[in-house]
């Protein structure tokens, strides 16, 4: 009996032994990595939009530049009343109350409002910030702007939505063109209080490099301005109207 209680006590200290070990490890050997680990979990990542790079012309004229806007993001966990919250970004955003209640209230971290929260006005912005709703946050976006229209349309392409190149030199040089985001880290607890231990990251946004054309807009200009009043010249006249001139002979 004697033996099989040394035995016991020999396993249980061996046990005990590794355990102890591997605590030791753990919060000596591997203390960074798992701090990293518990900062992932912690913090709320809000994507800071980079600025994509200018397209311009051989005279460095600009055809294509982004503006700096602003989006909003919620923290569901930090929303204290759903239902008000809701109700207020709806008639601020023009959108649709119960699409903005299921939005808010999804369990996640943190979750953007689109597309009605994407891109929006300076006076939509001020009025948000002005009413500092808690868990409703405002993020810097960008906004693709073509200051001259439709003017070589086809040529410069558009981009999409995360203001990625999807057609003509925008799609082509999208990886000159394009801008890496930034970030703001924010530690929040399980229930989306603030870890005041910790402090805020910030990443920097990028911007990304500018593209000259061999194009020269004011010859371009010309060019359209010519072919514009050519097509209106040779444009085709109505069945009507051609049936009301006397020189057709009809």
């Amino acid at each position: 009996v004697k033996n099989r209680i040394h035995i016991i006590f020999l396993c249980c200290c061996v046990i005990f032994g590794c355990i102890l070990c591997k605590l030791g490890y753990e919060q000596i050997v591997n203390h960074t990595n798992i701090m990293e680990k518990a900062m992932n979990l912690w913090e709320r990542d809000f994507t800071i939009a980079g600025l994509r790079g200018s397209i311009v012309d051989v005279n460095g004229e600009i055809l294509a530049y982004d503006i700096p806007s602003t989006s909003v993001m919620v923290v569901p966990a930090q929303i204290q009343d759903a239902d008000k919250t809701a109700q207020v970004l709806s008639d601020i955003l023009e959108a649709d109350k119960e699409k903005v209640y299921g939005i808010i209230t999804k369990k996640v971290s943190t979750q953007k409002i689109q597309p009605e929260g994407r891109l929006i006005s300076d006076d939509k912005a001020r009025a948000l910030e002005e009413l500092d709703l808690p868990g409703v946050y405002l993020v810097q976006d960008s906004l693709r702007n073509y200051p001259n229209n439709n003017y070589l349309a086809q040529v410069l392409g558009f981009t999409g939505i995360d203001n990625q190149g999807l057609a003509g030199l925008e799609l082509q040089y999208d990886e000159i063109l394009s801008a890496k985001n930034g970030s703001l880290n924010i530690p929040f607890d399980a229930k989306g209080h603030n870890v005041e231990l910790y402090n805020e990251s910030y990443e920097a946004p990028g911007r990304g490099m500018d593209v000259m054309l061999t194009i020269d807009s004011h010859i371009q200009d010309i060019v359209e301005r010519e072919m514009n009043n050519l097509m209106e010249r040779y444009k085709p006249r109505s069945a009507l109207a051609l049936a009301m001139d006397p020189n057709t002979g009809e």
